[in-house]
C-alpha cells in the first residue's frame, strides 16, 4: 500500500454511518488513478456502511466488506479488524 499512502493525488472522501461508526476509521488513497480504501475497526462491535462517491465495484482484499452497489459497502466486526478495498 506504500505507493497509495505516499501519493499526493486527491482521493474521494469516505463517509462511515451505522452502529459503531465512531469506532471505525476509513480513508481512501489514489495512485495513478487507482483507488485503495483502508478500513479499520478500533475494537468495539460495529456494523457500518461506507460510502465512497464515484467508486462502485471495489473488491474486498480480505472478504470482510460487501459491495452494496452504487459506491456503498458494508463492513462489520466484533472487535479489532480491518480490510482493504481495491
Amino acid at each position: 500500500l506504500e505507493p497509495w499512502i505516499m501519493s499526493t493525488e486527491e482521493a474521494p472522501a469516505v463517509t462511515v454511518n451505522g452502529t459503531g461508526a465512531d469506532e471505525v476509521c476509513a480513508r481512501a488513497f489514489v495512485k495513478d488513478g487507482n483507488v485503495r480504501v483502508v478500513v479499520a475497526s478500533l475494537g468495539a462491535k460495529c456494523d457500518v456502511t461506507l460510502t465512497i462517491p464515484g467508486q462502485p465495484g471495489l473488491k474486498s482484499r480480505f472478504g470482510k466488506i460487501r459491495d452494496l452497489g452504487g459506491g456503498r459497502y458494508a463492513f462489520s466486526a466484533d472487535a479489532i479488524d480491518s480490510d482493504v478495498l481495491e
